[in-house]
């Protein structure tokens, strides 16, 4: 009989050495395969964030009132065709600033004492632009200034004060960070005036983003 239980015994150790060597492996898998997700997880964000988006704060008011400043604005990264009215966030003498396009590579821009913005002689209208487009110091750009094929011209919608073009003179484009992929209020309608029209004295035409 006492050899009977010693046997039981021995073998009740066996079965619960395995159970806890199975349990042990299950815990050990289980943990691995944590890591391996949570490393997949740091490669997908590091792609999304790292490679194809980018995420910065509103850091002023120089595109109030459709972003005000500590807005957070997703850009995308791959972007490389940029049409007029479109947000772009870029690097400009060391600091992150954010704009909208005006005027291309191959255009001549011009900012007039009256407050007008002109694109290749032409008159632009922006109709949700509630501000005056002043230059600054005419020591910083010299106008009318004309742009190489790889720049862009840049205003924030808060023309009062706003870091733009205006300050720094053309954005090349390996200065953008990349382009808005938020919707920043509403549609910017630019509008191109030009004295060919013999019925008006005027020809328009309307760009929408």
């Amino acid at each position: 009989m006492a050899s009977y239980d010693r046997s039981d015994s021995f073998i009740r150790s066996g079965i619960s050495a395995v159970w806890n060597s199975q349990k042990e492996i299950r815990r050990m898998s289980e943990i691995k395969a944590f890591f391996i997700r949570l490393v997949i997880l740091l490669i997908f964000l590091w792609l999304l964030f790292g490679v194809f988006f980018g995420i910065t704060p509103m850091r002023g008011n120089d595109m109030f009132p459709r972003i005000s400043a500590g807005d957070l604005l997703l850009y995308y990264r791959l972007e490389k065709n940029f049409n007029s009215g479109d947000v772009l966030v870029f690097r400009k003498q060391g600091k992150i600033s954010t704009g909208r396009v005006v005027a291309h590579g191959g255009d001549s821009v011009e900012i007039t004492g009256d407050g007008e913005l002109k694109v290749n002689g032409s008159i632009v209208i922006e109709t949700n632009v509630f501000y005056k487009t002043y230059p600054y110091d005419k020591k910083k750009v010299n106008y009318p200034l004309s742009l190489k094929k790889d720049e862009v011209f840049l205003l924030c919608d808060y023309r009062e004060g706003g870091r733009d073009s205006r300050y720094f003179g053309a954005v090349s484009k390996k200065e953008i960070k990349g382009k808005e992929t938020a919707p920043a209020g509403e549609q910017t309608l630019v509008t191109y005036q030009t004295a060919e029209n013999s019925e008006y004295g005027e020809i328009v035409l309307s760009i929408n983003r």
